[in-house]
């Protein structure tokens, strides 16, 4: 799993500054992996 936290640059909370923070999460088996129900937040609950 990889986290992009921080937006290169000044966070002016545009499209580009909100699509340059993202997490990655890859399935690296042959199965398919059910995520429903799961929740992904930050310490602060977002």
């Amino acid at each position: 799993m990889k986290v992009y936290y921080d937006s290169p640059g000044s966070d002016l909370r545009s499209n580009a500054s909100l699509n340059g923070e993202y997490v990655v999460i890859k399935n690296t088996t042959r199965t398919a992996i059910d995520l429903a129900g799961w929740t992904l937040r930050d310490k602060t609950g977002y």
